[in-house]
């Protein structure tokens, strides 16, 4: 089926977007953390936000994240999966999750009894950055990026350290991602950034696979 020419439209935006949010999180991790002192014109979280909307909305995107199956209820095999991808980067937390373009759904976790509700709103995701730039996305504390600062469990103390990588599918969309996090400030290697990347490679044979 073609899609509509208002589908067509919002695609390419989301492709715009996607290579927009690319740009932004490059030149992030170019300054390394970032602080009000570093120069640089970085969007507030209203600008970012409208950057990255096009991306989960995008139809095409959606159509993959539902040709999953996995919109509701987690997996055991992937709460191990989140188990294994927290112990292995040395976070209290770890989670599989799905993208929409309303909310975060959990597909599994290893969330050591914190209060963490299966289903989110969006404004809660830190997963959704992984999501809309397609690339891994890592912060060393989330309280000091203007990508995550507003973020409300950034703000309550539920998240200071984040580590996301994105689960691709075989037409390259991103439907959700692997990610570790934990309530202190942590720095992260390129061996952090590898090992996420590659169990998140075994996570999307476990998704797309089944």
């Amino acid at each position: 089926m073609q899609p509509s020419n208002g589908d067509a439209s919002l695609s390419r935006a989301a492709q715009i977007s996607r290579h927009e949010i690319r740009a932004l999180i490059a030149a992030l991790r170019d300054v390394g953390l970032w602080s009000p002192q570093l120069d640089g014109p970085f969007p507030d979280s209203a600008a970012v936000e409208n950057l990255i909307e096009p991306v989960l909305a995008d139809p095409a995107r959606l159509a993959a994240v539902r040709d999953t199956g996995r919109s509701v209820g987690r997996d055991p095999e992937l709460d191990r999966m989140a188990m294994l991808a927290a112990l292995a980067l040395g976070t209290p937390f770890g989670a599989v999750t799905m993208i929409f373009d309303d909310c975060q759904t959990l597909a599994g976790g290893y969330l050591g009894g914190a209060p963490i509700s299966d289903c989110t709103p969006l404004e809660q995701s830190l997963c959704k950055f992984a999501v809309a730039s397609g690339e891994p996305f890592f912060v060393e504390d989330a309280r000091l990026n203007p990508l995550t600062v507003d973020n409300p469990l950034v703000r309550d103390g539920q998240v200071a350290a984040y580590a996301g990588v994105p689960l691709l599918d075989d037409g390259n969309q991103a439907v959700g991602a692997l990610a570790c996090w934990d309530t202190k400030p942590r720095f992260w290697t390129s061996g952090h950034v590898q090992v996420l990347t590659e169990l998140g490679g075994v996570v999307r044979k476990k998704i797309f696979n089944d």
